[in-house]
């Protein structure tokens, strides 16, 4: 068994978990809201039961600041795996096969002692891309030849299939499901014997469990406390130990859980919610960040290790953390 995930199944390791109030709300990516009921998460600190927290892993991907989509050279992203694991993660989060980012993580990684958590990137049928497009089946056979020729299975913790694939309105449950299948014995072929899971919000594991908590040996969710209405900075660590109490629920037997992205963004300074819930900010990141640690760390993805210019203006672009761990 993997380290993390022996880790990931002392669920001793979650604390700061305040009752039961309801089902995760999730915007992301396109400001979306679902209509469940949210948590009325806390944010008084008096609450907080602070832990030492451990940094399970945070979320990476191989681009420069730059708006668009420009691929950072090879030595750069190898950079960029050392200081993570300097910084004292255990784990790197890709999502795909962008600026060869498999094969250049996967290198540094083994060099510099970090596990991963590879991503399957299911594309967007208005691409032509989706579950069994050549783009897929591509992505699919980059990652097994590279991993199988160089050896590299062993540093390979978890595969996520999707990343907010049904949320988003990429794929359908059951595409998904066939997909993930299909998917698992392909890398199965290939040498690898670990972990599979998908990454979606709480209200899509909910609404889909049946189908989904079979699928996953992991089950995995992004949970974004920022984009809850009702938890601010300081109960956001409060707010995603809860979460991933439900998400456990969802899928009971004694599977272990993992939240696959997690953050606050810090910026543009003051967009959110002021008045009521989440705000963005440096200050308010710092202060989310070292709660989601506390609370979740040895459970949590965090997202990201830069800021992403090249996602649309707003929120999105700015949830690097780099420089606020030491």
């Amino acid at each position: 068994m993997h380290s993390i995930i022996a880790t990931l199944l002392a669920s001793s390791a979650l604390v700061c978990a305040f009752p039961h109030q309801g089902s995760f709300q999730h915007r992301h990516f396109h400001d979306k809201r679902d209509s469940a009921a949210v948590h009325e998460a806390r944010d008084a600190t008096s609450d907080l039961v602070i832990a030492s927290g451990k940094k399970l892993a945070i979320a990476y991907t191989p681009f420069t600041t730059a708006t668009k989509q420009t691929c950072k050279e090879k030595q750069d992203i190898q950079s960029d795996i050392q200081e993570i694991a300097a910084k004292g993660f255990s784990t790197v989060r890709i999502y795909g096969t962008n600026c060869q980012e498999h094969e250049h993580v996967g290198e540094a990684a083994k060099a510099h002692g970090l596990n991963i958590i590879l991503g399957v990137d299911i594309g967007r049928p208005e691409e032509g891309n989706g579950i069994g497009s050549k783009y897929v089946d591509g992505i699919i056979s980059d990652i097994t030849t590279t991993y199988q020729r160089n050896g590299w299975w062993d540093i390979v913790t978890l595969v996520v299939y999707g990343n907010e694939a049904i949320f988003s309105g990429c794929t359908s449950v059951g595409s998904l499901a066939s997909g993930f299948s299909a998917t698992k014995a392909l890398f199965k072929t290939a040498g690898y014997n670990g972990n599979f899971s998908t990454a979606e919000p709480m209200n899509i594991i909910a609404e889909h469990k049946d189908t989904l908590c079979p699928l996953m040996d992991v089950v995995g969710s992004n949970i974004h406390p920022f984009f809850n209405p009702q938890t601010t900075a300081a109960s956001a660590g409060t707010f995603v130990a809860s979460s991933l109490r439900d998400l456990a629920a969802y899928c009971p037997g004694g599977k272990a859980v993992i939240n696959l992205e997690t953050g606050w963004p810090s910026g543009p300074a003051g967009s959110g919610d002021p008045n009521h819930g989440p705000v963005a900010g440096p200050e308010q990141q710092k202060t989310a960040i070292k709660n989601i640690v506390d609370c979740a760390g040895d459970h949590s993805v965090i997202l990201s290790w830069t800021d992403d210019m090249w996602k649309a203006p707003g929120e999105e672009q700015f949830w690097g953390v780099h420089s606020i761990f030491s």
